[in-house]
């Protein structure tokens, strides 16, 4: 579940409570297990991002590496900047084509390190 979904069960009002007989054990119980899947999804998604961060930092720190201008600039807008290759293509000002040309010998220049 996401965590929008998550909040809103946790702040739902059940309209059709009687005034009279309100059971209280059954929604704390409801609203305490909402609140552990909730704490449990956001450990989850900071795990996630802290990974996506550091695959970031490697990413540049190996597309820093690339001494040709028009090489690095196009990795960087592929793999840092998540741009699509049409997209790619309009802010290099080339073909599409061209930028796959481009790519292929970008990526046989690049220095991966050792495992």
């Amino acid at each position: 579940m996401q965590i929008a979904e998550l909040e809103t069960l946790t702040t739902k009002v059940n309209a059709a409570l009687s005034p009279i007989k309100v059971q209280t054990s059954n929604d704390n119980h409801k609203m305490e297990s909402t609140v552990i899947k909730m704490t449990e999804y956001q450990e989850e998604l900071n795990n996630d991002m802290k990974k996506l961060i550091q695959v970031k930092r490697e990413t540049k720190e190996i597309i820093d590496t690339v001494t040709n201008d028009e090489y690095r600039v196009l990795l960087e807008l592929r793999y840092l900047s998540s741009m699509r290759w049409e997209e790619i293509a309009v802010e290099m000002n080339y073909s599409i084509d061209h930028v796959f040309r481009l790519h292929r010998r970008a990526l046989k220049v690049v220095k991966l390190p050792a495992a």
